[in-house]
């Protein structure tokens, strides 16, 4: 398959966040330096829409330091164990160094071209997630991102085998464990130099590993910052531990706020249920001084409930973000015909101008009705717009 690289001039990023570190504006996408991210198959990357472009994680062959430390590349495929791979090998890996060496002359490679249409379009990318998050000087990433199983009590209409337990056995596929406790006691080694990790889909809270790493984020670092991105139908005594010990912010997954189409979306999921478990996590962030965050996927069948959810989220006082569902295509807005795509556009336009009330409380700074307009106002009209051309 043919590689293409778009190189460009000064990139004018549009940044959803303030908190950029100083002195690192001009780059386009700090990822490559500040992040791993784990999938449920152990492969790693700086970000998720590289997964296969890079490395795969391996505690006999290509552990983490090999990752993140090794200079050239590692062939864990034909190498032979070595006394000192780790998580490193992963981290300076030749895959995550091709990035940075990219990034550093705003050359944009492969699926990094993604976040450079979104960048020219004024579109929150990807790359924006990682603005906020420090290059460390000590060469630790800062960031780290891990899919620990896809094992998961739910089968969303959107997902996937690998993010779904229950896909794969209906596939005939087995249950993904990539990681056990020789990559719990490396990550030791970086936990401390930390300062968020995220631990993502399948379902968090059925995850052993999950809990036995918070645990250690106790002893090690125990205020830093634990992402955890649930479908909110877990709630039990571990996870109130959890919760009691560890400093977590929380992302419940709302797709629909209509029980039967929340059911048909979250397959054996239950909209009473996870509301009432969507109180405690409320209730937890309160008392912690953080928001809850509700993540919303945006597909042909629950387009007209996105502006529902800012209505939402202001009554709970809640966080808002909205997902960008390509996959699969019979599900993705984006590839509707433009005539369909004007009509969600327009639709969504309107009901957002709606929402805008500057004598409320819900002032220009409210980051909820940004993440909405964005949605609408760049993302859904640019996928019209493109639409128009062909």
């Amino acid at each position: 398959m043919q590689k293409h690289h778009v190189v460009v001039g000064r990139v004018s990023v549009f940044r959803s966040n303030s908190k950029v570190a100083v002195g690192e504006t001009s780059l386009p996408c700090k990822a490559p330096w500040n992040n791993i991210y784990f999938n449920t198959c152990g492969d790693a990357a700086p970000c998720w829409k590289l997964i296969g472009h890079v490395d795969k994680y391996d505690k006999k062959l290509n552990t983490i330091n090999n990752i993140w430390k090794n200079k050239e590349p590692s062939n864990w495929r034909h190498n032979a164990p070595s006394a000192d791979s780790s998580i490193h090998e992963v981290w300076k890996d030749h895959g995550f160094q091709k990035y940075r060496d990219a990034l550093s002359n705003n050359e944009f490679l492969g699926r990094c071209q993604e976040c450079k249409n979104d960048m020219d379009h004024d579109v929150w990318s990807l790359a924006t997630a990682y603005d906020r998050f420090p290059r460390n000087e000590n060469g630790y990433p800062s960031l780290l991102e891990i899919e620990v199983s896809n094992k998961c009590n739910l089968e969303c209409i959107m997902c996937e085998p690998n993010l779904s337990s229950g896909l794969a056995k209906k596939a005939g596929l087995p249950l993904l464990k990539p990681y056990d406790d020789e990559f719990r006691q490396e990550l030791k080694e970086y936990i401390p130099h930390l300062t968020e990790i995220r631990f993502n889909g399948g379902e968090p809270f059925l995850h052993k590993m999950v809990y036995d790493i918070c645990d250690d984020i106790v002893e090690l670092n125990p205020n830093l910052t634990v992402g955890i991105a649930t479908n909110g139908s877990v709630m039990n005594k571990n996870v109130e531990r959890l919760l009691a010990n560890n400093n977590v912010k929380p992302q419940v997954s709302i797709d629909s706020l209509i029980p039967e189409r929340y059911s048909e979306i979250r397959v054996n999921g239950d909209l009473p249920k996870l509301l009432d478990n969507f109180e405690k996590f409320k209730e937890y962030a309160r008392k912690n001084n953080t928001r809850v965050v509700v993540v919303v996927n945006p597909m042909r069948n629950n387009w007209e409930e996105m502006p529902s959810f800012l209505d939402f989220v202001r009554e709970h006082d809640a966080g808002l973000w909205y997902n960008s569902i390509l996959y699969p295509e019979h599900l993705t807005i984006k590839g509707l015909p433009s005539k369909e795509l004007e009509h969600i556009y327009k639709t969504l336009s309107y009901e957002t101008s709606l929402r805008i009330d500057p004598d409320s409380k819900w002032s220009k700074k409210d980051h909820n009705f940004h993440t909405l307009e964005n949605l609408v106002e760049n993302k859904i009209k640019t996928w019209w717009e493109e639409s128009l051309d062909v």
